[in-house]
């Protein structure tokens, strides 16, 4: 990814981590709409600007504008399933989370080809997908989106859906696990420190950590595969790491950055860090 992208969705990151600490819903769910909408305006302004070729065309609609509007849908189901929330027993606040997950679960279904265009990380139809005035689909989408041609895909407005709905999954199955029965019928509140972490950085980031446990063979005595690796980091951190080897190819293709970029830059920061504490 570009470094002007990287840079925007580094920014929107830490704004919206600062806007989560904000304690009312309502709140929260406005200043994450502005953070939201600032990072659009600036990505249009790029485009306005300046000429891009189809591979940042791609890497715009598909990776860098889902993504922005994912932290937006995600804070609009954020507030609406908090908001609407019964306030009986937690059996029936359980029940109520349950049918937001049916909810979500037929979005999934209804574009099942599109949806396991996403997990699996194919990138054939990139060209169709995700350019503007590439025509119309071979497979019609069951929700038309409202999409702006000069700055949207169709496919562009689901993937950032399926980012949005993926993550308030998690949500809610984090909101049952409070209201299980050994809490009692009241809501047991984790912790800061307890709460489940999200990998928030570049994809192709994680993927290096990952080549790299395996290559030096950290887990299970050197045993664990590469594909367990993979599955075990994307159920940690909350990440969808899409095809991996295509991911590799890029890493290896590199010209004119290293092949390790993150993993460079990781020793890099733990170098500095320590040349600082011992000075």
């Amino acid at each position: 990814m570009n470094t002007p992208f990287e840079k925007l969705l580094n920014e929107l990151r830490e704004n919206l981590s600062e806007n989560a600490s904000i304690e009312s819903p309502l709140g929260r769910f406005n200043g994450a709409v502005k953070i939201t909408d600032k990072a659009l305006s600036d990505l249009k302004n790029f485009l306005d600007h300046d000429q891009v070729g189809e591979q940042d065309e791609i890497s715009i609609f598909k990776e860098v504008k889902p993504q922005i509007e994912a932290c937006r849908i995600e804070e609009g189901l954020r507030f609406s399933i908090l908001n609407y929330k019964p306030t009986g027993t937690a059996k029936a606040q359980v029940k109520y989370l349950d049918e937001e997950l049916v909810s979500i679960q037929s979005v999934f279904r209804r574009n099942a080809f599109y949806y396991q265009y996403y997990k699996n990380g194919f990138d054939e139809l990139d060209h169709l997908f995700f350019v503007r005035g590439s025509g119309s689909l071979a497979l019609p989408i069951p929700e038309i989106p409202d999409v702006e041609s000069d700055f949207s895909t169709p496919v562009s407005c689901l993937y950032s859906k399926f980012i949005g709905l993926e993550r308030i999954q998690l949500f809610i199955l984090r909101e049952i696990e409070r209201l299980k029965p050994e809490h009692g019928n009241t809501l047991h509140i984790l912790s800061d420190e307890t709460e489940k972490l999200r990998w928030t950085g570049d994809v192709i980031n994680i993927i290096e950590v990952a080549y790299g446990i395996w290559l030096t063979g950290q887990l299970n005595h050197g045993n664990a595969t590469l594909s367990q690796i993979v599955r075990w980091l994307e159920s940690q951190l909350d990440v969808n790491l899409g095809n991996v080897q295509k991911r590799f190819t890029e890493m290896e293709r590199r010209k004119r950055i290293s092949t390790t970029k993150y993993l460079d830059q990781m020793s890099d920061a733990l170098r500095k860090k320590l040349e600082q504490d011992t000075h």
